[in-house]
Protein backbone atom coordinates (compact mmCIF):
# COMPACT_ATOMS: atom_id res chain seq x y z
CA UNK A 1 0.00 0.00 0.00
CA UNK A 2 1.11 3.44 -1.25
CA UNK A 3 1.76 5.83 2.05
CA UNK A 4 1.00 9.36 1.78
CA UNK A 5 5.12 10.20 1.77
CA UNK A 6 5.20 8.05 -1.67
CA UNK A 7 2.18 9.83 -3.10
CA UNK A 8 3.60 12.90 -3.07
CA UNK A 9 6.41 11.53 -4.27
CA UNK A 10 4.92 10.39 -7.18
CA UNK A 11 3.13 13.26 -7.62
CA UNK A 12 6.20 15.59 -7.81
CA UNK A 13 8.21 13.22 -10.30
CA UNK A 14 5.29 13.83 -12.76
CA UNK A 15 5.18 17.43 -11.83
CA UNK A 16 8.65 17.50 -12.78
CA UNK A 17 8.40 15.32 -15.43
CA UNK A 18 5.81 17.53 -16.80
CA UNK A 19 7.72 21.11 -16.00
CA UNK A 20 10.32 19.37 -18.36
CA UNK A 21 8.49 19.50 -21.51
CA UNK A 22 7.45 23.30 -20.71
CA UNK A 23 3.86 22.63 -18.25
CA UNK A 24 4.42 24.27 -15.09
CA UNK A 25 1.26 23.26 -12.73
CA UNK A 26 0.50 22.85 -9.46
CA UNK A 27 0.45 19.73 -7.57
CA UNK A 28 -3.87 19.65 -7.16
CA UNK A 29 -3.27 20.97 -11.37
CA UNK A 30 -1.22 18.02 -12.05
CA UNK A 31 -3.37 15.33 -10.55
CA UNK A 32 -6.39 16.67 -12.49
CA UNK A 33 -4.05 16.09 -15.83
CA UNK A 34 -3.40 12.53 -14.42
CA UNK A 35 -6.89 11.81 -13.91
CA UNK A 36 -8.26 13.41 -17.05
CA UNK A 37 -5.81 11.53 -18.96
CA UNK A 38 -6.70 8.16 -17.35
CA UNK A 39 -10.44 9.07 -17.13
CA UNK A 40 -10.49 10.10 -20.78
CA UNK A 41 -8.50 7.09 -21.87
CA UNK A 42 -11.24 4.82 -20.72
CA UNK A 43 -13.79 5.77 -22.81
CA UNK A 44 -13.79 3.45 -25.77
CA UNK A 45 -14.25 5.57 -28.98
CA UNK A 46 -11.05 4.54 -30.30
CA UNK A 47 -8.08 2.22 -30.19
CA UNK A 48 -6.48 2.90 -26.45
CA UNK A 49 -8.17 6.36 -26.32
CA UNK A 50 -6.11 8.04 -28.49
CA UNK A 51 -7.63 11.43 -28.93
CA UNK A 52 -10.24 11.56 -26.21
CA UNK A 53 -7.25 11.01 -23.86
CA UNK A 54 -5.77 14.21 -25.19
CA UNK A 55 -9.01 16.41 -25.42
CA UNK A 56 -9.33 15.48 -22.02
CA UNK A 57 -5.45 16.46 -20.94
CA UNK A 58 -6.68 20.09 -23.15
CA UNK A 59 -9.73 19.97 -21.29
CA UNK A 60 -8.12 19.67 -17.89
CA UNK A 61 -5.42 22.53 -18.83
CA UNK A 62 -7.97 25.11 -20.09
CA UNK A 63 -9.66 24.63 -17.47
CA UNK A 64 -6.70 24.99 -15.22
CA UNK A 65 -6.20 28.85 -17.05
CA UNK A 66 -3.94 27.60 -19.81
CA UNK A 67 -4.74 29.03 -23.29
CA UNK A 68 -6.13 26.60 -25.76
CA UNK A 69 -3.00 26.92 -28.40
CA UNK A 70 -0.40 25.28 -25.77
CA UNK A 71 -2.94 23.67 -23.79
CA UNK A 72 -3.02 21.29 -26.86
CA UNK A 73 0.31 21.47 -27.25
CA UNK A 74 0.80 20.61 -24.12
CA UNK A 75 -2.08 17.65 -23.97
CA UNK A 76 0.03 16.22 -27.57
CA UNK A 77 3.50 15.98 -25.30
CA UNK A 78 1.84 15.04 -21.84
CA UNK A 79 0.51 11.13 -23.12
CA UNK A 80 3.87 10.36 -24.83
CA UNK A 81 5.54 11.82 -21.91
CA UNK A 82 3.29 9.36 -19.44
CA UNK A 83 3.73 6.25 -21.83
CA UNK A 84 7.23 6.44 -22.11
CA UNK A 85 8.01 6.70 -18.52
CA UNK A 86 5.95 4.01 -17.52
CA UNK A 87 7.53 2.06 -20.38
CA UNK A 88 11.06 2.69 -19.28
CA UNK A 89 9.89 1.78 -15.57
CA UNK A 90 8.47 -1.50 -17.00
CA UNK A 91 11.52 -2.38 -18.67
CA UNK A 92 13.92 -1.83 -15.76
CA UNK A 93 11.83 -3.72 -13.85
CA UNK A 94 11.27 -6.52 -16.27
CA UNK A 95 15.46 -6.48 -16.52
CA UNK A 96 15.57 -6.66 -12.51
CA UNK A 97 13.20 -9.72 -12.28
CA UNK A 98 15.27 -11.36 -14.88
CA UNK A 99 18.80 -10.83 -13.28
CA UNK A 100 16.92 -12.00 -9.85
CA UNK A 101 15.22 -15.65 -11.85
CA UNK A 102 18.93 -16.06 -13.36
CA UNK A 103 21.28 -15.79 -10.60
CA UNK A 104 18.90 -17.62 -8.50
CA UNK A 105 18.89 -20.81 -10.63
CA UNK A 106 22.65 -20.40 -11.13
CA UNK A 107 22.71 -20.52 -7.19
CA UNK A 108 20.24 -23.41 -7.18
CA UNK A 109 22.54 -25.44 -10.44
CA UNK A 110 25.64 -25.60 -8.38
CA UNK A 111 26.48 -28.66 -6.63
Amino acid sequence: MLTRDHQEQALSRAADMLANAGIVLTPAGVLMVIVALNVAGAVAVSIAGFGVAEAGVAGALIALGMGPAEATAAALVTRPLLLGSMLAGCLIADLIVTLLLRLSSLAVARP
